[in-house]
């Protein structure tokens, strides 16, 4: 056979191997759906899928343990502590996009529920939402956590209170979030665990508590870019507090802003940790406030008489 003839039957087959590989997944037509209740909602989740949420006819979906009988084979639900939380599980190209003008609402009722869980997915987009918890709880029960999930976009997002944190992150990859605020979590901002590629962008972190605040662990290629973190408390009255506490992992942030926490470190450790045009200041132990206090400034002044340090 001509030499010309072997490369050309090379380069088809290279071409060709992709598709048998991925000649057991489902890549059939996309549908987008639009549903106003927790039902339809359910009932909607499956690969291929985009779900909208119209914030016009609903004011927020709300799982609870009334829709424990509706499962199917990409939603159930899960006991936890005080009631069931939704498990989204195994399937690829699954989008859940909200209102962009006012964000769409999803809650969870039970305290030590995660809002949203998915285990074991591609390709899943999170797109203009406000993801909280109906009333307080503490120890478990986070707003987002992802399991063994690849290829993560979360997108002009409000993730929020009483979850004990915003995102958690098991043995996943190529998380990217951009354009949200996490804030009033009740344990921490954010953990990663065992993880590829986590990127937040444009994002704010805001009056969070009580633990260390940003937790990374065994985690590789993880990165803050322009991001705000300020108004946290970790110091608590039972030992250190971290903002950033890592473990075999590396880290970099860039052009970001780390004012006003309540820290009593910035760092557990510098191996691995890299700071490119960041303004840090204010980031010292202050009297501890075990909850949300109403009555504070919902913001601190930046203008206020700090020693600035760049990193």
């Amino acid at each position: 056979m001509p030499k010309i003839r072997i490369w050309l039957w090379l380069a088809l087959l290279c071409c060709t191997l992709p598709l048998w590989a991925e000649g057991d997944r489902d890549f059939g037509d996309h549908q987008e759906i639009w549903v106003d209740s927790e039902e339809e909602f359910l009932a909607a989740v499956a690969p291929n899928t985009t779900i909208h949420l119209h914030s016009q006819l609903l004011d927020a979906l709300i799982f609870t343990a009334e829709h424990w009988d509706i499962n199917t084979e990409y939603a159930n639900f899960a006991y936890v502590f005080d009631g069931v939380q939704l498990v989204i599980q195994n399937l690829h190209n699954f989008s859940i996009i909200g209102d962009p003008d006012a964000r769409s609402r999803i809650l969870a009722q039970p305290r030590y529920a995660n809002v949203l869980t998915f285990k074991n997915c591609e390709e899943i987009t999170l797109l203009n939402l406000d993801c909280g918890h109906a009333d307080e709880g503490y120890c478990t029960g986070g707003v987002l956590a992802f399991e063994n999930c690849h290829g993560i976009r979360i997108e002009n997002c409000d993730l929020w209170g009483c979850g004990t944190e915003g995102i958690t992150l098991t043995e996943s990859s190529w998380l990217s979030c951009a354009d949200t605020t996490i804030r009033d979590c009740s344990y921490s901002i954010l953990s990663l665990y065992d993880s590829y590629g986590a990127e937040f962008r444009n994002c704010v972190m805001r009056n969070n508590r009580e633990f260390s605040l940003l937790n990374v662990y065994n985690c590789r290629e993880v990165s803050f870019a322009n991001c705000v973190i300020y108004d946290n408390s970790a110091a608590d009255d039972f030992g250190h507090g971290y903002l950033l506490y890592s473990s075999a992992s590396d880290i970099n942030f860039s052009e970001c802003a780390i004012f006003n926490n309540n820290v009593n470190e910035l760092l557990n450790t510098q191996d691995g940790v890299s700071f490119q045009h960041c303004t840090i200041f204010g980031n010292q132990p202050q009297s501890y406030v075990p909850g949300y206090d109403e009555g504070r400034a919902e913001d601190s002044d930046p203008d206020e008489e700090y020693y600035y340090e760049e990193w």
